[in-house]
């Protein structure tokens, strides 16, 4: 026979913060990011041509220099697709190759497996380019929350990405075979941006085509596919850069 509750009991704990259970949707809400973030837009010719073509292609390439914007810019426009009503949108994926790491070794003290170090690390490129439009707690909880997933290349395979924005990240170090894996999980409702700088292809061990330029060259002529250059004159990292590019 069950125990029924007395209704008059009252208990001494405090009550319950349960705060955590507001709508992720209030994290980014786009009424507060308009009033107390930056606003990212283009500012060059390229760069204007680049945001354009993300917006009305399914695919988008970009090769350019470090600084040019490449990632910022596809994150912002990720981001205020999320944002918008009519857009199928819901989540920003970030997915970048993690061929370095060979090992537990290599990832130094790094709290977690593997798996989680890999992430922590990879985290790190996209935190530092949402902060330059939201504050660092609201960059923290998309990632959190899901609402910004990142993903290193090897933990794509098998998936599907549906009503998502997808950012394959420094993709000078992926083959043509990565490439090929990352643009087929693409699913309904989705946009790709696959972006790198060809002067950066830091994997001495890459084996095949790379993947960056034998895509540009692949694709150039389909339609809902843009193809697209970030030169010296788009470094808007730091206007030092544009010195330092022209030893190199």
């Amino acid at each position: 026979m069950s125990r029924k509750r007395n209704p008059s009991r009252r208990s001494n704990t405090s009550p319950v913060n349960r705060s955590y259970l507001q709508p992720v949707e209030s994290v980014f809400d786009t009424n507060s990011l308009k009033k107390t973030n930056r606003d990212i837009r283009p500012i060059t010719f390229n760069q204007k041509r680049y945001v354009k073509s993300i917006k009305s292609n399914v695919l988008t390439i970009c090769r350019g220099l470090a600084g040019t914007g490449k990632t910022l810019l596809a994150l912002s426009e990720g981001f205020k697709l999320m944002n918008r009503e009519d857009s199928p949108i819901e989540r920003i994926i970030y997915i970048r190759s993690n061929l370095t790491i060979k090992n537990e070794e290599s990832l130094g003290a790094v709290k977690g497996d593997l798996k989680e170090k890999t992430n922590t690390i990879l985290a790190g490129a996209v935190l530092d380019n949402l902060i330059e439009f939201m504050s660092e707690g609201q960059a923290e909880a998309l990632i959190e929350y899901g609402k910004v997933l990142v993903l290193p290349l090897g933990l794509i395979r098998g998936r599907s990405f549906k009503n998502s924005f997808v950012i394959a990240d420094e993709c000078q170090s992926i083959d043509r075979h990565g490439i090929k894996a990352i643009i087929t999980r693409i699913s309904e409702n989705s946009k790709l941006v696959i972006c790198g700088d060809s002067d950066q292809e830091d994997i001495v061990f890459l084996k095949g085509d790379r993947g960056l330029n034998d895509a540009v060259t692949r694709f150039k002529d389909l339609e809902d596919v843009g193809i697209c250059e970030l030169e010296q004159e788009d470094i808007m990292r730091h206007p030092f850069l544009r010195t330092i590019m022209d030893r190199y």
